[in-house]
C-alpha cells in the first residue's frame, strides 16, 4: 500500500496538508512547522535544525509499522480499539530514541534459556524470549530486537504481595485490567506511576500454542518428569546410560511400567529384601531419556529437565506437572482439593522450570522455603491467571543505577521478581527524539482538523486492512 502525505500550507508554527491512500484523498494532516528537513540528510544535520517538539518529520519515504505501541499515546482511551499499536513510521532519521523506563537487576525475564536477570543474560545472552500477544492472547516464544541497559536515577514504583512483585521505573509500561463494571476488566497499557492501587489486574500467565504430541511422545516426556522427580541416570554417555528407579509404592511401580511400554521401551525389575522395587530401563530408552537431559547442555552436574518442554501445548505442559506431581508431589493433597499443586524439591533449577511451565499453561504460582533453608516448594494454582494486588503491597524507592529491558514485536515480556511471575510491558520508542506525530482530521479551521479520533479509525481500518492481508505499507511525505 503507498500513502501520500502532501504538505500544501508551511505555516509559521504548523503545517496542513492531504493525506491520499493508493491515489484516493482521505483526509487533512496536521503537523508541526516545516523546517526544510528532508531524508537525505545526515542526522548531524537534522539535530542541527530541528527544535524538539516543534519540527515536522523529514520528507521522504518510510515504511510503516503497524505493530508496536506507542509509549506516548498507547495509554490514551480512544486509542483502546487498536490496543494502543498506532501505525509509526520507521527510520526517520535525527526522530529515533530509546525509552529508559525499564527494569532492575534483579528482575528476571523468561528467555529460550530459562528465568535471566541482567547479570544472566549478560553472561549468557537470550535471541528468543517469550512474550504474550496481547491481539490473541497467547505466549510466543518471539525474536530479542534489542538488548537495553542504561543508569537511572529516580523513583521505582514497586509491588511486593503474595501474588505480585515486581520494580520498575516510573514510565515503565504495565499491562493491566481496570475494572469496567463489576465483572469485567479493559485491558491495555499504564505507566507504572499511574496505576491507581485497587480494582487493577494484573495477569500472571496465560496459554501458549505448541507442538501436539503422539501418545509416544508423550509417554517419553512423562518419563523425564518422572526421572528428574524420582529417578537417577547412572553413566551420562550416551552409549551407556542407564535410567534406574526404585519404589515401595505400587502405583508408582505401576505407572512407571506402563510409560515404558507406551514409550516403545522394555525394563528389567527386581525386589530386594527389604521390598523395594528396582526398575532398570533398556538401554536405547535410557540413552534418549539422557541425552535430553544432559547436563552438559545446562553447564551444571545435575539431571535437568529441558526448556523445550515450554514450547508444547498448554494442556500438554500441564500433563506433564501433573506427572511430576505424581511421583514427586504432594500428590494425594491434590486429589483431595483439586485447586492447586504444591511440589518440594533442594533443586532450586527444576522449580524454576516447573514454574516457567506453569506460567505457560495459565497457572499462577510461587516459589517459597520450606521448613529447611535447603528445601524449597512450588504452589500452582490452576486456571488463575489473573490477580489483584493488596492495596498496602505497593510502594516507591529512591534508586540509583542500572535498569534493563528487552524488546520484541509483542511489546510485553513475561518476568517474575521473588520467584513471582507477572506479564508487563517493554521498552520502546519514546516521545523524546522520537517519530514526530501526523494528526489526521478535518481541516476547518485555521490550524486546526477536526473530528480527529474517527478520522483517524477511518485510517487506521484502511492500513489494518493492507497489513492483514502481508501488503508492506510506505508512506510519501512531500
Amino acid at each position: 500500500m503507498e500513502v501520500k502525505l502532501k504538505r500544501i500550507a508551511r505555516k509559521e508554527t504548523y503545517t496542513i496538508g492531504k493525506m491520499y491512500v493508493n491515489g484516493e484523498y482521505v483526509c487533512d494532516t496536521l503537523e508541526d512547522k516545516d523546517r526544510g528537513l528532508t531524508s537525505n540528510m545526515s542526522v548531524a544535520q537534522i539535530c542541527g535544525v530541528k527544535i524538539k517538539g516543534e519540527t515536522a518529520i523529514p520528507t521522504g519515504r518510510y515504511l510503516v509499522d503497524m505493530k508496536t505501541v506507542s509509549p506516548r499515546f498507547g495509554g490514551r482511551a480512544q486509542y483502546q480499539f487498536c490496543k494502543g499499536r498506532l501505525p509509526r513510521l520507521c527510520n526517520t532519521p535525527g526522530y529515533q530514541g530509546v525509552l529508559i523506563h525499564c527494569l532492575t537487576p534483579d528482575m528476571e525475564v523468561l528467555t529460550e534459556l530459562g528465568w535471566q536477570n541482567l547479570k544472566d543474560f549478560k553472561a549468557s545472552p537470550a535471541s528468543r524470549c517469550y512474550s504474550y500477544n496481547v491481539d490473541n492472547g497467547k505466549i510466543e516464544l518471539v525474536d530479542i530486537n534489542r538488548f537495553i541497559e542504561r543508569d537511572y536515577n529516580g523513583k521505582l514504583y514497586c509491588c511486593d504481595g503474595r501474588r505480585v512483585c515486581y520494580s520498575v521505573t516510573d514510565e515503565h509500561r504495565m499491562y493491566v485490567g481496570n475494572k469496567k463494571n463489576n465483572s469485567t476488566h479493559e485491558w491495555g497499557f499504564r505507566m507504572a506511576k499511574d496505576l491507581p492501587k485497587n480494582a487493577v489486574k494484573f495477569k500472571v500467565a496465560a496459554k501458549h500454542d505448541g507442538e501436539a504430541l503422539t501418545a509416544q511422545q508423550k509417554a517419553f516426556y512423562y518419563l523425564i518428569m518422572a526421572t528428574q522427580a524420582d529417578g537417577y541416570i547412572i553413566n551420562w554417555s550416551t552409549e551407556s546410560s542407564q535410567v534406574r528407579f526404585h519404589f515401595t509404592k505400587e502405583r508408582k511401580i505401576k505407572r512407571v511400567v506402563e510409560l515404558v511400554e507406551q514409550a516403545g521401551g522394555t525394563c528389567k525389575m527386581r525386589v530386594d529384601k527389604e521390598r523395594k522395587t528396582h526398575i532398570i530401563l533398556d538401554r536405547v530408552l535410557s540413552n534418549e531419556i539422557a541425552e535430553v537431559m544432559n547436563p552438559c547442555r545446562y553447564m551444571c552436574n545435575t539431571k535437568e529437565l529441558p526448556m523445550e518442554l515450554l514450547n508444547l501445548r498448554s494442556e500438554d505442559i500441564k500433563d506433564l506437572l501433573l506427572e511430576y506431581l505424581f511421583f514427586d508431589g504432594r500428590y494425594e493433597n491434590y486429589l483431595r482439593n483439586n485447586k492447586n499443586m504444591t511440589i518440594s524439591s533442594t533443586n532450586m533449577r527444576t522449580l524454576d522450570t516447573l514454574q516457567a511451565m506453569a506460567t505457560m499453561c495459565g497457572m499462577r504460582s510461587y516459589i517459597k522455603n520450606e521448613n529447611s533453608k535447603f528445601c524449597y516448594a512450588i504452589v500452582l494454582y490452576e486456571e488463575q491467571s489473573e490477580v489483584t494486588p493488596e492495596p498496602y503491597s505497593y510502594y516507591k524507592e529512591d534508586y540509583e543505577g542500572k535498569v534493563w529491558c528487552l524488546s520484541n514485536a509483542n511489546t510485553t515480556l513475561i518476568v517474575r521478581k521473588n520467584k513471582r511471575p507477572m506479564i508487563i510491558g517493554n521498552c520502546g520508542n519514546t516521545a523524546k527524539d522520537t517519530e514526530g506525530c501526523i494528526l489526521v482530521g478535518e481541516n476547518k479551521e485555521k490550524g486546526k482538523v477536526l473530528n480527529s479520533t474517527a478520522t483517524f479509525r477511518k485510517v487506521y481500518a484502511k492500513l489494518k486492512a493492507a497489513d492483514e492481508r502481508g501488503e508492506q505499507i510506505y508512506i510519501t511525505i512531500e
